[in-house]
C-alpha cells in the first residue's frame, strides 16, 4: 500500500460546539491567549489531578523536556539515559542541551526502560534518567527512581503519552524528579499541540518560568507594563 493510500489516520481529534465557543471567546478578547486566565487554571488544575505541587505549560512535550533539562543543569559533557524505543524528541532534548544520549533496553512487561540495562551503562558522566511511558503504561518508575536515587541521578519522566494513568496508587508524573506530558493530536488530552512540565521542586519550577518567557521576571502582568519586567538569563 503506498503511503498516500491510507484509510485510518494517526489521529482525528473530536471537537464540539462548546469548544469552538470557548475558543471563540477568547479569540474574541484579543488578548491573553498564550498566558492567560485558562492557562493559569488549566495549570493549577493539572498538578492538583497528578499531585504535585507545581505545574507550567509549554508549546509543546519536546519544549517542556528540554526546558526541563536546561532547569537541572544538563549540559556539555553530560550523559543521559534514555530508552532505545521512543520517540525521537526524547533523544532529541537531549542533544539540544549539548548533552550525550545514553541508550539502554526495553524490557518486555511495559515497553519501558530494563532496570537491569539502565544499571549497566551507568558512567562517571551520567547525570540523569529519562524514563519513557509508552501508550498509556507507566514503565517500571518505581526501579528508575530507586536507580536515580542509589547513584544520585536527576529522573526526569517522559510521560508524554500517559496522563491519567496510574502505577500503585499513584498518577503517573508523580513520582520522579520532575514530568513531562504532552498534548499533541494524537494524545490521551489534547490542546492541538501543547505541553507541560509537573514538579515538586519550587527551584526547578521558577527555573522553567524563566526558561519558558525569555528569562523574563514579570513584577505585573508582561503585556499590562513591558516595563515593570527584568531579564535574568536566556529563555525561549
Amino acid at each position: 500500500m503506498g503511503k498516500n493510500e491510507w484509510k485510518i489516520p494517526l489521529y482525528k481529534i473530536y471537537s464540539d460546539d462548546e469548544d469552538i465557543e470557548l475558543i471563540s471567546k477568547i479569540i474574541k478578547r484579543g488578548t491573553k491567549w498564550a498566558l492567560g486566565p485558562e492557562i493559569e487554571e488549566f495549570e493549577y488544575e493539572l498538578k492538583n489531578y497528578v499531585g504535585t505541587d507545581y505545574c507550567l505549560t509549554v508549546n509543546s512535550g519536546t519544549s517542556a523536556l528540554h526546558a526541563t533539562l536546561l532547569a537541572y543543569g544538563i549540559g556539555k559533557g553530560d550523559n543521559v539515559i534514555v530508552p532505545s524505543f521512543s520517540f525521537i524528541a526524547t533523544a532529541n532534548s537531549i542533544f539540544f542541551v549539548n548533552a550525550e544520549p545514553n541508550f539502554a533496553d526495553i524490557e518486555y512487561s511495559t515497553m519501558g526502560l530494563d532496570p537491569n540495562s539502565v544499571k549497566s551503562i551507568i558512567n562517571q558522566n551520567t547525570k540523569a534518567i529519562v524514563p519513557v511511558d509508552f501508550a498509556g503504561t507507566s514503565c517500571k518508575i518505581f526501579e528508575m527512581k530507586e536507580i536515580a536515587e542509589a547513584n544520585n541521578l536527576v529522573l526526569i519522566e517522559d510521560a508524554a503519552e500517559s496522563l491519567g494513568s496510574t502505577i500503585k496508587n499513584k498518577k503517573v508524573g508523580s513520582i520522579s524528579d520532575s514530568s513531562i506530558f504532552s498534548f499533541c493530536g494524537n494524545k490521551v488530552l489534547t490542546t492541538g499541540e501543547g505541553g507541560a512540565i509537573v514538579t515538586n521542586s519550587k527551584e526547578i519550577y521558577e527555573k522553567i518560568k524563566l526558561i519558558r518567557s525569555h528569562g523574563r521576571q514579570d513584577i505585573v502582568d508582561y503585556f499590562d507594563n513591558p516595563l515593570q519586567s527584568e531579564y535574568y538569563g536566556i529563555g525561549y
